[in-house]
């Protein structure tokens, strides 16, 4: 199964880390952006993996928590992430709802915040 992790300006670094940690123990996830260098909320910089590709061959995307407001507005950025739409398992935390809304996926999970117990039972 082929998983992305998806990152964007103003992600939350510890919602990434631990929706990572956990993907990381049955699968290979792979971080991708729209561009190759994203910050989070705090102006930490992260390097993905993979960049600017179309998302249309993931069958499981993760889209983590963070400040999205501007992103959310972003035709390019959401024509992007609506790439991932084929994916057979969409899952947003926190605030990523507004993405995965306005990239109009009409079957997502969505999370208000990390919880292991949940993501277990996907």
């Amino acid at each position: 199964m082929k998983v992305a992790v998806i990152i964007y300006d103003g992600f939350d670094l510890r919602n990434f880390a631990e929706i990572y940690a956990f993907l990381h123990e049955n699968f290979e996830p792979e971080i991708c952006a729209f561009k190759e260098n994203v910050k989070d909320y705090f102006g930490v910089r992260i390097k993905a993996e993979i960049f600017s590709q179309s998302l249309i061959d993931y069958d499981f995307i993760v889209v983590c928590d963070g400040k999205s407001e501007n992103l959310a507005v972003d035709d390019i950025f959401l024509s992007w992430l609506r790439s991932a739409n084929s994916a057979g398992k969409k899952i947003c935390f926190g605030h990523a709802k507004i993405l995965c809304e306005n990239a109009k996926f009409s079957d997502f999970t969505h999370f208000e915040n990390f919880d292991l117990s949940l993501l277990q039972k996907i």
